[in-house]
């Protein structure tokens, strides 16, 4: 008992250190209090998580990218702002951004999130992406917070069903997809492809002409 909770203590000591690291990285952009609370929200995530050695790793890579995100939208309010949401965060989800940073670039602020985020993006996801040359296999499954769905123009849902948030204000598309995982190679092959269609039209429509024009080919 006394060696569980003295291991117990040393992660919780290296989550510290890491919450006090991003503090001072995003001193002036967020208060100390704000970063605790998104690192508090993601290390609640792995506590019951069998290898623990990477925990304090993987709570400070995520609230970074999170804080890096909600920052970008921060400081240019002016772009438009897409949300692809579905379950776990997984598959759909991170094909439909990963197209739309790919064909957007810095025109559009592009995030995803997921209902109950899995702890690694789906293989069939990432082997699928890698054929046409984007490299998913880095992301990390995002939880949907109360802050990404305000802070959205577009929220475009993924088969998530009833749990997927709704928000006044905000337009919602919903594209009703089947999950990849566990699938065969060509069904996911299918499946990456509608989306990446769909993606390509909602760009058209949220980008002005010559904006849409100006983005790099997919």
């Amino acid at each position: 008992m006394q060696a569980e909770e003295s291991t117990y203590e040393k992660l919780r000591e290296r989550i510290r250190q890491e919450v006090e690291a991003l503090r001072s990285e995003f001193r002036g952009t967020f208060g100390a209090e704000t970063v605790s609370q998104y690192a508090e929200g993601i290390a609640k995530r792995f506590e019951g998580a069998s290898v623990r050695d990477f925990v304090p790793l993987f709570v400070g890579r995520v609230t970074r990218e999170q804080l890096r995100s909600a920052s970008v939208f921060a400081a240019r309010p002016d772009r438009p702002s897409v949300l692809f949401v579905c379950g776990r965060n997984a598959g759909r989800s991170q094909m439909a951004a990963a197209f739309a940073r790919q064909i957007a670039g810095e025109r559009v602020i592009v995030r995803s999130a997921g209902i109950v985020p899995a702890s690694s993006v789906h293989q069939e996801a990432i082997q699928a992406m890698s054929e046409v040359g984007i490299d998913i296999s880095s992301q990390i499954p995002t939880e949907l917070t109360e802050d990404m769905v305000n802070d959205a123009n577009v929220i475009v849902t993924l088969g998530c069903g009833d749990p997927c948030p709704v928000s006044p204000g905000r337009k919602y598309v919903d594209w009703p997809l089947e999950n990849p995982e566990g699938l065969d190679a060509a069904s996911v092959r299918t499946i990456r492809d509608e989306i990446r269609t769909r993606v390509e039209a909602l760009l058209s429509d949220l980008l002005v002409p010559e904006q849409y024009a100006a983005a790099p080919a997919s």
